[in-house]
């Protein structure tokens, strides 16, 4: 699709707003007409024996003119508003949820922080450029009016005043490559900007740790002084043309002044023709930059719709304008509103892996052919040395990663859309590094759910959290602070296993999930997991409270399974599982 229809389609979203203010400007303009009518008059009217008569008259007409205008305007911002604001609610909401498409680790193609330039800045160009096109047209027509005036006055004048026009339209279809050029390099390093901004502010501790403040200081910048120049050049050339395309108008002034001496002189041209040709040329000629201009911004538009065709990532760009709903006083779909309950149907027999395979783009890294099946009820460890693909195994499984190859099986039945399917209530996933808000510490665990709807307390009991919640100043009303800043690495791994709990999903899969605790917690843990036995666990981990309990572990190496089951048989019949367990310090005095 051309920039062009789609520019109509965004604008179809909202298509009566814009059709009321497209009119409404052209009828504002046209009321622009008006008073150098009366300019006209008014001039005319002095040099008249008994002019004055009608002085205070042209007077009245024109405050009622500006009055009128002003009125005018009100009910185009109205308009206009409305129109701008649910646009862009439509564009970021379509944009959301093409987003949530794709696997966790593939929702954005950029940092997080170029993408949100990119739905806030590129957007807003968009929904600009279609409130200055409708203005665009109201100019036109009191440009046309207004010429169609000055031609029954003086042909010739006319002519030769609107001859530098050609030329603004002519160099701003010149310099639109260039304009484009310009703005694609300034906003991408304004989003290498806020991205690094973005991903310094979520490594804060380990730069500390690292002592890399001042490499950190150097590199911002060195962002920030690329960003400084291209954003330089590109509102520099902008500016350079903007002043060639308005002052196109001084020099019409300077050749009526010219062309008009004679005219005054011989009585061919009154005063009050000087005064309204003055009047119309300083409108129509800064109507003609805003052409150029409008010429020039819709290059500086490609470039946008160009940013939010990659941040869709493949989709189709009509795609974010694909549903016209929207409401401005948004209504936030409530807890109620998600599924809490699973069918009987849908409850887990077994789970199924066959041949499946990932492969990361551009690397020989991944997985390998991995099948495995975990009955209800069960404990499955995924374990392995570093990058032996135990955390791609987790996301490949449940769809955090796209399929390339092999299927899941829920219950025999194979799983379709993974990343869909596997949701709470299906499914339970607390990550290495888990997710947690500058909220309370209950409203992290229930994410919306009603005290009616889940177990808080069972929640916390099977996570071990009992005692942390005592002591916390407001137990369950506490703020964590922004990341969990106020909480432990074990605190935050443990506040979203409970968050997974709570939802009491068929299979709870846990990525290296005891990783931050102590050796007392993590038993506990493990213990109260095993005895409930209401979920299906699939988890990562190398730990010996996790390996004892595990009634199948699957032993990863270089992204193939090379061995699988109790920890008894690998110990006696696994060369890499002897090796794991022997590698760790901490396991040495441990039993099986």
């Amino acid at each position: 699709m051309t920039p062009q229809k789609l520019l109509w389609r965004i604008a179809g979203l909202r298509g009566v707003y814009y059709a009321i203010f497209s009119a409404f400007c052209i009828s504002s303009f046209l009321l622009m007409a008006v008073p150098g009518v009366l300019v006209r008059a008014f001039f005319n009217t002095l040099t008249e024996p008994d002019g004055h008569l009608n002085v205070f008259l042209i007077i009245g007409l024109m405050v009622l003119t500006d009055i009128g205008r002003g009125l005018q305007n009100l009910a185009n911002l109205r308009v206009l508003s409305t129109a701008e604001y649910s646009v862009r609610g439509i564009m970021l909401r379509n944009i959301f949820a093409r987003m949530l498409q794709f696997p966790d680790s593939q929702s954005l193609p950029c940092s997080t922080g170029d993408a949100i330039n990119r739905m806030r800045d590129d957007i807003n160009v968009v929904v600009a450029f279609l409130s200055s096109t409708a203005q665009i047209f109201g100019a036109l027509a009191f440009s046309i009016a207004a010429v169609g005036y000055m031609l029954r006055i003086d042909a010739r004048i006319t002519t030769i005043v609107f001859v530098p026009v050609l030329p603004v339209v002519l160099m701003a279809r010149m310099v639109s490559t260039r304009i484009e050029r310009y703005r694609i390099a300034s906003r991408e390093a304004a989003g290498d900007v806020t991205g690094y901004m973005g991903e310094v502010f979520g490594a804060i501790q380990a730069i500390q740790v690292a002592g890399a403040e001042r490499q950190i200081v150097q590199r911002f910048k060195s962002l920030s002084r690329k960003r400084e120049t291209t954003s330089l050049r590109d509102r520099l050339f902008s500016l350079i043309v903007d002043g060639v395309f308005m002052n196109t108008g001084k020099l019409a002034m300077g050749a009526i002044l010219l062309l008009v001496g004679n005219g005054l002189r011989t009585g061919r041209i009154h005063v009050g023709d000087l005064a309204l040709f003055a009047y119309f040329l300083g409108y129509t000629h800064e109507i003609v930059g805003s052409l150029g201009n409008g010429i020039a911004a819709f290059r500086q538009v490609t470039v946008s719709l160009g940013r939010l065709q990659q941040l869709v990532q493949g989709g189709a760009l009509e795609s974010i304008v694909g549903d016209k709903s929207f409401e401005i006083t948004l209504q936030v779909p409530t807890a109620t509103q998600q599924r809490i309950v699973v069918e009987a149907s849908e409850r887990l027999q077994s789970l199924t892996v066959k041949k499946l395979s990932y492969r990361y783009p551009g690397s020989d890294f991944g997985l390998d052919q991995i099948d495995f099946t975990l009955s209800r009820g069960s404990i499955c460890i995924v374990t392995g040395r570093v990058g032996a693909g135990k955390s791609t195994l987790l996301k490949a499984v449940i769809g955090l990663l796209p399929n390339q190859s092999g299927t899941v099986e829920w219950n025999d039945k194979p799983v379709v859309d993974r990343a869909m399917f596997f949701q709470p209530p299906i499914s339970a996933y607390v990550s290495q590094v888990p997710v947690v808000f500058s909220d309370s510490l209950k409203e992290n665990i229930m994410m919306g759910l009603s005290l009616d709807e889940a177990d808080i307390a069972a929640a916390i009991h099977c996570a071990v959290m009992e005692s942390d919640v005592a002591d916390m100043p407001d137990g369950l009303e506490t703020t964590i602070g922004n990341r969990g800043v106020r909480l432990s690495g074990g605190q935050v791994q443990r506040t979203a296993a409970a968050r997974g709990f709570a939802r009491t999903p068929e299979l709870i899969v846990f990525d290296d999930l005891s990783s931050a605790l102590d050796v007392q917690t993590e038993e506990l843990l493990w213990e109260r997991l095993m005895n409930t036995r209401n979920s299906t666990v699939l988890a990562v981990s190398h730990r010996p409270a996790a390996l004892r309990r595990a009634d199948k572990i699957i032993v990863l190496k270089e992204g193939k399974v090379v061995a699988c089951g109790t920890l008894r048989v690998l110990l006696e019949e696994s060369q890499e599982m002897r090796d794991l367990w022997a590698n760790d310090a901490e396991r040495q005095d441990v039993h099986v």
